[in-house]
């Protein structure tokens, strides 16, 4: 893959990444007020799932989506998940307050999140 491409396809997974970490914060917020943070958490991340594997799909790796793909995703995402909900408890139990904690998680776990997802949306990796 050509260096411009890579930069590209990086720019395109800042930006959907952003998205789906807006869309995960933004139900998270309100519900970690009512309930559990890892109740909350959990059902901001199967939202904004959904919305992260239709955008890596089209717009950030410009594939379509397939079956292997959606299961390579699936796969990835509940790595990443395990990831997410570890440093969550690591920064509620430092006492992060539970509002903002999210945010230090979204740091740690974006350059394990890009590497694992471009290993399934690419065939190859160069």
């Amino acid at each position: 893959m050509k260096k411009e491409n890579k930069k590209g396809e990086f720019i395109r997974f800042i930006i959907t990444g952003t998205v789906a970490t807006a869309v995960l914060y933004g139900i998270y917020y309100p519900l970690c007020r009512i309930m559990n943070p890892n109740l909350a958490y959990t059902i901001g991340f199967l939202i904004s799932f959904v919305v992260n594997f239709l955008m890596t799909s089209f717009y950030t790796f410009r594939e379509r989506p397939s079956v292997k793909k959606a299961i390579g995703f699936g796969m990835q995402q509940g790595l990443n998940y395990l990831f997410q909900i570890g440093f969550l408890n690591l920064f509620l139990w430092l006492h992060i307050p539970k509002e903002w904690a999210p945010f230090p998680v979204f740091v740690v776990v974006l350059p394990i999140n890009f590497i694992l997802l471009r290993l399934v949306f690419k065939k190859s990796v160069r």
